[in-house]
């Protein structure tokens, strides 16, 4: 596990989305969160992530996956 070293965020644009706060980050233990939004997309707009690995002796492969479903 990641013993809460490493920590998350994901949005859109200027959007902080998961977490939804700016500047927050969720942080990972043993933990592969799968989460639902209904949040508006505009076509082109960048889709992020920030992942921070606090482990100085670990590295740590952390991945996110965004699924898009809607209209043109």
């Amino acid at each position: 596990g990641c013993d809460s070293l490493v920590d998350v965020a994901v949005g859109h644009g200027d959007t902080w989305v998961y977490p939804h706060l700016v500047d927050t980050f969720v942080a990972l233990n043993d933990a592969t969160p799968v989460i639902t939004v209904d949040e508006p997309v505009t076509k082109g707009e960048e889709i992020w992530a920030i992942v921070r690995n606090a482990d100085g002796r670990e590295k740590h492969a952390i991945t996110v996956t965004a699924t898009i479903i809607g209209v043109e």
